[in-house]
């Protein structure tokens, strides 16, 4: 009796391992399922947006981002210029942020932030420039002053706002506050 029950556990034992090896093979084949019905359907989603976005000569036409950035700035950069602003520094980087332009009205070194909008609609375009930007561009032009050194009696912050086709230049518009 105690042979016949030692097979029967065996037996038992085996069926259970066949069953458990059934499942894990019937999990694996649901999951493989399951990753290849996602993967159709984001190629089916990739396909659709593909063929739902403009064709790349249509795309061009219409400017980007950073290239109504960049004709913003050479406008700022032609109004000081017509002020009698020199300019010293484009697009100065450094780990710390980047100063849009760099410029120097007599012996003072000028650090400008342009700032541009479409319209007035959701606001003026100076008002963009809060404490933080404040902040950030006077730690980026004090990095400018400690690594470049240059000559100046003065250091101004001014801010150069467009709004629609209105070109605002606003002198002082901060100072720096220890």
């Amino acid at each position: 009796m105690s042979r016949d029950g030692a097979r029967q556990d065996r037996l038992v034992a085996r069926q259970a391992c066949a069953l458990e090896a059934a499942l894990d093979r019937d999990v694996h084949q649901r999951v493989q399922r399951d990753v290849a019905l996602r993967a159709k359907v984001a190629r089916a989603a990739r396909k659709r947006a593909r063929a739902s976005s403009p064709p790349v000569a249509i795309a061009r036409l219409v400017p980007s981002t950073s290239d109504r950035g960049s004709r913003n700035e050479q406008r700022a950069e032609q109004a000081l210029v017509a002020k009698g602003l020199t300019i010293v520094a484009r697009n100065y980087r450094c780990d710390l942020g980047e100063l849009d332009l760099i410029v120097r009205d007599g012996s003072t070194i000028v650090f400008v932030e342009v700032r541009s909008r479409a319209d007035d609609q959701h606001g003026h375009a100076a008002e963009m420039v809060g404490t933080r930007k404040q902040r950030q561009v006077s730690r980026v032009a004090s990095f400018y002053l400690e690594a470049e050194r240059p000559t100046y009696q003065r250091t101004r912050f001014d801010v150069v706002a467009i709004t629609g086709a209105v070109l605002e230049h606003v002198e002082d518009a901060w100072r720096l506050t220890r």
